[in-house]
């Protein structure tokens, strides 16, 4: 009878396991479960490429090389800029040649391009979302901006939120032929609608601290930058 009673379990054991097989048989070949889907991302910001330069000149309706005190900034004087983003960080370098040997001027990149005028650069360029910002190609006029701007320029001078890690400040000083090279990096990335227009080089080293900061005195020079 114990033995009798043994073969019914097995027996009972074995039709179980042949139940469970036949229910993950029944799943047709190369089945995959259902997956929870991915969360979309936001796409990373391209690469962004600017340049310009070249000898300056007097303003003129295509010039984009522009010289506004040619005491500083003799003739002959030339700028070479580059401006490169990625997803994350940004590189700024600007090589000058026949300026004023052994003297240091300010440097930065601004929101719009050069103009007739100096003022047409508009305020400096900052990192997206920082107080003070202006967008480029905002309009001119009063109250039209709200960025950092500088007495060289016409305008009231604002340097709250103006640093050199919310700014591409490329101050340098020229060696005894009046040449030097500049390079600004940061941790954060120009996008197709927020990007630099301009390199404008300043009379004086940039005011680094206090409310102040980031003034350079007036405008010597301009150079557009336009996608390359």
């Amino acid at each position: 009878m114990r033995a009798a009673v043994v073969v019914l379990v097995a027996a009972g054991l074995l039709c179980a396991a042949c139940g469970e097989q036949r229910e993950v048989a029944s799943h047709p070949v190369g089945h995959v479960p259902a997956q929870d889907p991915i969360p979309a991302r936001d796409p990373l910001p391209a690469e962004i490429r600017l340049s310009g330069g070249g000898v300056l000149t007097a303003a003129a309706p295509k010039a984009t090389a522009i010289v506004y005190d040619a005491a500083l900034a003799p003739p002959g004087a030339s700028v070479q800029v580059t401006a490169e983003s990625g997803s994350v960080f940004s590189v700024t370098t600007a090589t000058v040649s026949g300026f004023l040997p052994g003297r240091t001027y300010g440097a930065h990149l601004h929101v719009d391009p050069c103009g007739k005028k100096p003022a047409a650069a508009g305020p400096h360029f900052r990192r997206p979302g920082d107080a003070g910002h202006s967008h480029p190609g905002a309009g001119h006029g009063p109250g039209a901006r709200t960025g950092h701007s500088d007495p060289g320029a016409g305008h009231g001078h604002d340097g709250a939120g103006a640093s050199a890690a919310t700014e591409f400040w490329l101050d340098f000083t020229t060696d005894a032929t009046g040449a030097a090279t500049a390079t600004s990096r940061q941790d954060w990335a120009f996008t197709p609608a927020h990007r630099p227009r301009s390199l404008v080089i300043h009379a004086e080293p940039t005011t680094t601290s206090g409310p102040e900061a980031g003034a350079a005195g007036a405008r010597v020079a301009c150079v557009t930058l336009a996608p390359s």
